[in-house]
């Protein structure tokens, strides 16, 4: 290897100097260093000189510098936001690692430089395959453990993880803080709260810096977990907390991750969500868009998206809130408030075949959601009535101070069973009297027309008289001064149902409805003439009406 290494030297006369060594005859590598410390030489320096070292040492030296290098763009890759630039290091990463693998296939250091490499693409399938090749041969190897740790955490198997995390602590106790990091991670997935906690106090006493335990135990102080069983398995659930000594001791902790690492994105969402609690909406968009810009992992971008499009569906802005919402279920299936807001926006849309679509998938994990469920119901009205009238009475019955519920209720029952149609009618009447709230004057004119249809006129007549009572009668008052003659007809009174059809027709002389009444009225009275008088005038006024036939 010819050529010559030139290390800058520091000048006290402003000029360049450089110290010029051989490379093929390198001093001693701890010369070296002492020369690259006591000129501060940058990093870009310590490179050339250990690239340069690489080529003139022996097969242990260069196996040495390879799977340093390789470590070092790693860690530079771990750390890039910029995709290209990343991919760009792994590369550079896996080219030293090969390289390493070229002198020494079985070195362990090339073979956990693999594992992190699958670590880091997401391509776990072949991080798994190396770590097995790796314990088969080092059954102790602890940075092999916490890969697979790793793995089993990002797929759910919250158990398994725990356990590796556990026998890691167990062969290096004085092993990193980010050890009980995991442990407090996989106890707080698995719903062993207090043990979390505990866990990731000790993370901190150990590195007070440790953003990743900043942020779980900010969130734990922030909100408080309500931990459910289904089939024997615990899962926990976070519901916000009043406690204010809690939330500020929390914010204390988010605060000080977000100092620590401005760009982390978990942070950010939190932060996002926070503000939008407080109403502060321009620094929740803020920090959710940081979010959705610095984030690799795909369910805490899909979390950013989210928060994004609740902001834009809150100010109106739909057409931006469906793009957020689309984005976060398209990043993650599993996240539900994002596909009850899709669901909202193709309603909005009217979209019903996929607003149903992803409002079934949310009722079907969140099974008592009150407000999918009245949303379902409401879409399957027309096509599915049957499934509508079960969702409807299973809201009434968990909320039963719904009168909206119980309206729906009783119009989706009046064509399957009246009777729970006129009980869900007074029960949201009765609501509506009980609240002070002036009930509409359609509910009195449906509960009359049930009671018609089952022959109770006397009934039928009680709630019209009463709607006429009612502040907003004028509203709907010759609809329902029709339906109150129609019952008095029905019910043999006739004079009093004439009076009240020949009322109608001063008012509005147009409504055809009432001189067919009266004709049928006077024909059934043997007044052939007089019907036809009625009936004649019906025509004049509308020459297609069906019922003129008689």
């Amino acid at each position: 290897m010819n050529g010559v290494l030139e290390i800058p030297l520091t000048s006290h006369t402003g000029e360049e100097e450089f110290l010029e060594v051989e490379k093929d005859n390198l001093p001693e590598a701890a010369e070296l260093i002492y020369v690259l410390k006591a000129e501060k030489s940058p990093l870009s320096v310590w490179l050339h000189v250990a690239n340069a070292k690489l080529y003139s040492g022996s097969t242990a030296d260069k196996i040495s510098c390879l799977t340093t290098l390789s470590a070092y763009y790693l860690q530079l890759a771990e750390n890039e936001k910029d995709r290209t630039q990343r991919e760009s290091y792994i590369e550079q990463a896996i080219n030293y690692n090969n390289r390493t693998g070229q002198l020494d296939m079985n070195n362990l250091q090339c073979w956990l430089g693999r594992i992190v490499v699958g670590l880091i693409k997401g391509e776990f399938e072949a991080a798994k395959k190396s770590i097995e090749f790796v314990l088969k041969e080092h059954p102790a190897c602890v940075p092999a453990k916490l890969g697979l740790a790793c793995i089993y955490y990002n797929s759910g198997e919250y158990y398994k993880a725990l356990e590796i995390y556990r026998e890691c602590l167990k062969l290096n106790p004085g092993g990193p803080a980010e050890l009980r990091l995991g442990i407090g991670q996989c106890l707080l997935k698995l719903g062993r709260v207090d043990l979390a906690r505990k866990a990731l106090q000790r993370t901190l006493n150990l590195k007070p810096d440790c953003a990743g335990a900043l942020v779980a135990l900010g969130t734990l102080e922030i909100n408080r977990l309500s931990v459910i069983e289904s089939q024997g398995v615990k899962f926990a659930f976070i519901i916000g907390s009043n406690e204010k000594d809690g939330l500020l001791k929390g914010l204390r902790h988010i605060k000080k991750a977000y100092e620590l690492e401005p760009k982390n994105s978990l942070v950010l969402n939190i932060l996002a969500d926070h503000f939008f609690f407080k109403k502060e909406y321009s620094k929740s968009y803020s920090f959710a868009l940081a979010a959705v810009e610095n984030s690799e992992a795909l369910p805490v971008k899909a979390l950013s998206h989210y928060y994004l499009g609740r902001l834009f569906q809150l100010h109106g802005d739909f057409t931006s809130a469906f793009q957020h919402f689309y984005r976060s279920c398209s990043l993650d299936s599993h996240l539900l408030p994002a596909q009850y807001g899709l669901g909202q926006m193709y309603l909005y849309r009217n979209d019903h075949d996929n607003a149903r679509h992803y409002l079934e998938k949310v009722l079907d994990v969140c099974k008592d959601n009150y407000e999918c469920t009245k949303l379902l119901a409401h879409l399957y009205f027309t096509k599915s009535p049957g499934k509508a009238y079960k969702l409807i009475k299973k809201v009434t019955e968990a909320f039963e101070n719904d009168a909206e519920a119980w309206v729906d209720r009783a119009v989706l029952a009046e064509h399957v069973d009246i009777e729970d149609a006129l009980l869900s009618y007074a029960t949201a009447l009765k609501i509506y009297e009980i609240q002070g709230i002036q009930p509409i004057p359609e509910l009195l004119n449906n509960m009359s027309v049930l009671h018609f249809h089952r022959g109770n006129f006397e009934k039928s007549v009680e709630c019209l008289l009463l709607v006429k009572q009612k502040k907003y009668f004028e509203l709907i008052s010759v609809t329902m001064t029709f339906n109150l003659a129609r019952t008095y007809e029905a019910a043999g009174k006739y004079e009093e149902a004439e009076d009240l059809y020949k009322k109608i027709l001063k008012e509005h002389p147009n409504y055809v409805d009432c001189y067919l009444r009266l004709g049928i009225m006077a024909r059934d009275k043997g007044k052939l003439f007089g019907a036809f008088e009625w009936f004649k005038d019906s025509y004049a006024i509308n020459s297609e009406n069906l019922l003129f036939s008689f």
